[in-house]
């Protein structure tokens, strides 16, 4: 947006921030940099538009609904693209699309590597999400085959991969980032399947209209589908669903400014929170304390490049890892010798989320109880986990290890 734009190119100063009507009217596309002043340079285009149909469907907690759409419409010769918030509602949803081509005798309608349908998200070992990567362009890229496929995915794929799928179904999420998914949806010129001749994408949204009901008494917010987690600013996320509700037929790259700035820029933020009440001024309080707080700590682990190395010293508290993202950090769980992965890949690491490792020792190490047939169960510190065709994951055990994981 245009005023995290006008604090980028002003790191150091008081950036004079665009107004609403200002923000909508810059450039799109658009580069801007900084040298001695601001400078912005408008990019040309071809001029032409891609009108996309956006529909919101109370879906998003009903896996079954979503295969049995995408399958039909696989069985029909279509790609289609099914983008998931979280890792968990992934391979919900990749389960759910399995059984739906199973009661329909379906099952070359599955993206597979190797003979094993899969899921694509994060939770991958390298070696195995680099092979994923390159069978989903194959299969959804410049030069996909024909027939109809389903791939099931998260954040994975809304960015650096070229996909071209028929029809996209995807969770909620802020404006900006649908852009992106969006870009997945008829992103290349060919004959497609008659009833997919036209883009058209499904926003899969809560049964319940009012997002308010997300927020806590303290303003934190916390639903399904990484509504509140995944995505902390439900502001953004309400601004979006009524530019959805509003304007189902997106326009783009006419409509893009307009479309970012309507679901970003402050005064449309604060519209949403005076109309909602005291729920949402708290939870806009809330992330106002956040941001203060991630911010203050980010200063405080900052390098001064301009001291000389021994000028420099660790923050108080004696020496400690300094990580360079903020959040807890992730363990690096290296297996010698390597497991052999769901897709005949030989895996030599696995990453796990901070909290899963917590009560891990520094110097802990994995315990392989099992490794078969591209199935490797290990313990690392307290939890065990599960390793397979579907992706990492805490292996199944109390109701206390499998709480919501709200990861993308």
């Amino acid at each position: 947006g245009g005023e995290a734009r006008a604090r980028l190119l002003e790191p150091e100063g008081k950036p004079v921030l665009p107004t609403l009507d200002d923000a909508i009217a810059a450039p799109y596309p658009l580069l801007a940099h900084r040298d001695t002043a601001s400078t912005w340079l408008a990019v040309p285009t071809d001029g032409s538009d891609r009108a996309v149909r956006v529909d919101a469907q109370p879906w998003m907690h009903d896996a079954e609904r979503l295969a049995s759409t995408a399958v039909a419409a696989a069985s029909r010769g279509a790609k289609v693209l099914i983008i998931r918030n979280t890792d968990a509602d992934c391979i919900e949803t990749q389960i759910a699309v399995e059984r739906a081509t199973r009661d329909g005798a379906r099952s070359d309608l599955l993206f597979a590597l190797s003979g094993c349908p899969a899921p694509h998200h994060s939770r991958f070992a390298r070696e195995d999400r680099t092979s994923l990567d390159a069978e989903l362009e194959r299969r959804f890229g410049r030069q996909r085959p024909d027939g109809g496929c389903v791939v099931v995915a998260t954040q994975t794929v809304q960015q650096s991969l070229d996909l071209d799928a028929d029809l996209l179904l995807t969770d909620l999420c802020p404006a900006d980032v649908l852009l992106q998914r969006l870009g997945r949806l008829h992103r290349h010129r060919r004959t497609r399947p008659e009833a997919f001749s036209t883009p058209q994408a499904i926003v899969t949204v809560p049964c319940n209209r009012d997002l308010g009901l997300l927020i806590g008494e303290r303003g934190a917010a916390r639903g399904a589908a990484g509504l509140g987690t995944v995505y902390t600013d439900l502001r953004t996320l309400e601004a979006t669903w009524r530019l959805i509700e509003r304007e189902p037929l997106w326009s783009t790259p006419s409509m893009s400014r307009r479309l970012v700035e309507h679901s970003l820029h402050s005064k449309v933020l604060e519209a949403v929170v005076e109309e909602g009440g005291d729920r949402w001024r708290a939870h806009a309080s809330h992330l106002a304390g956040t941001f203060a707080g991630e911010r203050r700590l980010a200063e405080l682990n900052l390098v001064d490049w301009s001291k000389p190395y021994d000028a420099t010293s660790f923050p108080e508290g004696g020496i400690r890892r300094i990580p360079t993202r903020l959040g807890e950090d992730d363990r690096r769980v290296a297996f010698r010798p390597p497991v052999m992965g769901p897709f005949a890949n030989a895996v030599g690491e696995l990453v796990l989320r901070g909290w899963w490792a917590a009560d891990a020792s520094p110097d802990e190490v994995p315990n392989v109880v099992e490794s078969h047939a591209g199935v490797t169960r290990f313990r690392f510190g307290t939890r065990e986990f599960l390793y397979d065709r579907l992706g990492l994951r805490l292996a199944p055990g109390p109701a206390e290890e499998t709480a919501d994981d709200d990861g993308p």
